[in-house]
């Protein structure tokens, strides 16, 4: 939108060349952009959690920091080996220390779970990576980020070829504009679910 702005403003040499249907869609992103963003403020953060974002510097080259991550991962493996080995040791009585141990067990394993999801997300493509982050929540593709992710391509190329084909905004009809809307309103609808389930 803003491409086609400033291509008109090249082109005819008019400011001027916003309409109501574009005004609607900025809008109706903004209302989307507000209302999830007020949806994620809501999600409660567990305590002690501090999600999968990784411990290693990811602005080095992905190689290193694939290797840095092999080389968490494994110490991390022989910290767990040592856990399952010491609850060994333990007498069977003492059930504090067992379930000291079990706990210990779970949130390395948890880590290590972290760290191999982490070293196959950078072991993918870029592209890859890139529509993983648009399109999951919580590590799901979701369905209805997809939704709006495929609305906003198609009107983004309906856009573009309206301003190529005839220079001036294009006038959307006010059903589309619905269509739109509501597409919206269910990907904020459909977040609101996941923040009560957290």
């Amino acid at each position: 939108m803003i491409a086609s702005y400033f291509f008109l403003w090249i082109v005819t040499g008019d400011m001027d060349t916003l309409n109501t249907s574009v005004l609607a869609l900025i809008g109706i992103s903004a209302g989307t952009a507000l209302g999830s963003a007020f949806v994620d403020a809501a999600k409660p953060v567990p305590s002690g959690s501090s999600g999968n974002q990784p411990i290693v510097d990811v602005t080095r080259p992905h190689l290193e920091v694939l290797a840095e991550l092999k080389r968490l991962r494994a110490d991390t493996q022989k910290e767990l080996e040592a856990l399952q080995k010491a609850r060994t040791l333990i007498s069977s009585s003492d059930k504090q220390v067992l379930d000291d141990n079990e706990q210990q067990q779970n949130e390395v394993r948890e880590r290590l779970a972290n760290y191999r999801w982490q070293s196959a997300y950078f072991a993918w493509p870029t592209w890859k990576g890139v529509m993983y982050d648009l399109l999951a929540e919580n590590n799901l593709i979701s369905f209805h980020r997809f939704q709006i992710f495929v609305w906003t391509l198609i009107l983004g190329i309906m856009f573009v070829a309206n301003v190529y084909n005839e220079p001036a905004m294009p006038e959307f009809s006010a059903t589309l504009l619905g269509l739109l809307g509501i597409s919206a309103g269910t990907y904020v609808g459909f977040k609101l679910p996941e923040t009560k389930a957290q």
